[in-house]
């Protein structure tokens, strides 16, 4: 499908392998021709193809956003969140070495704009899990200063808490314990908070994503123009498309 649209697939290289914690491993790559020759903004994120574990000629595609990406070097880096049980990419990223070749294709995940100072609103309040923490870095980097910023982590390890994000004045880090019931998220918006006039981000698991966005938008007058929400994974169920992609060098 991907590739009936106009996507291709790049030959993407190791480069180097950081553990961050147990859990979340960043894997930097080296990749001709993916990234935006302009710059890349917040959030912007590539597809790449992992083998299937019984079956290696089957692949599975999963997305990932671009950490300090350098177009005119054609560098950048990915954080992997390795748990179990583990699936294709999370098995591919605990075993990785340095140059192995993963296949990364591109089409959208051009990211988002941020507001400049003298059009942001009130604040940001970004809600997601530990899979959103690469996301949100980039975000918070590119908030304008004096914007308040909160940030709300979902987390099921205590070792996730050791996940760097970016210092800045006005910035509130809050890190909820996950819960079966998938309402760490919505429960951490208070009665009393007021979100009218602020951007909102929610990008979690499935059920959190859409209970927190139905908060917000009951309550908090959240709408399409300044909520952005999307479900990274769900409880239960893979995500990502199947193929057996073609190598094609550009």
């Amino acid at each position: 499908m991907l590739r009936a649209l106009g996507a291709k697939n790049h030959p993407a290289t190791v480069t180097s392998i950081r553990w961050i914690t147990d859990h979340m491993v960043r894997i930097d790559f080296q990749c001709d021709g993916i990234l935006h020759q302009a710059g890349e903004k917040p959030s912007a994120w590539i597809r790449a193809w992992f083998p299937d574990l019984t079956h290696p000629s089957k692949m599975h595609q999963r997305g990932y956003t671009l950490l300090d990406a350098d177009p005119a070097a054609g560098t950048f880096g990915l954080a992997f969140l390795v748990h179990d049980p583990a699936g294709p990419a999370s098995t591919w990223a605990r075993s990785a070495e340095v140059g192995d070749e993963l296949l990364m294709t591109r089409l959208g995940g051009d990211g988002h704009d941020v507001a400049t100072a003298e059009d942001s609103p009130r604040g940001y309040l970004l809600m997601g899990d530990v899979a959103s923490w690469p996301a949100f870095t980039t975000l918070i980097d590119a908030i304008p200063v004096g914007v308040p910023v909160r940030v709300v982590i979902e987390h099921s390890n205590d070792d996730d808490r050791v996940l760097p994000l970016p210092t800045r004045d006005g910035l509130v880090v809050d890190w909820v314990r996950s819960t079966p019931d998938r309402r760490a998220l919505v429960d951490a918006i208070d009665a009393a908070d007021d979100y009218r006039g602020w951007h909102t981000w929610v990008t979690a698991e499935s059920k959190a994503t859409r209970l927190a966005k139905k908060r917000l938008a009951q309550e908090h007058a959240q709408s399409k123009s300044t909520m952005h929400t999307q479900a990274y994974w769900m409880a239960g169920r893979a995500m990502g498309r199947t193929a057996e992609p073609e190598s094609q060098r550009v």
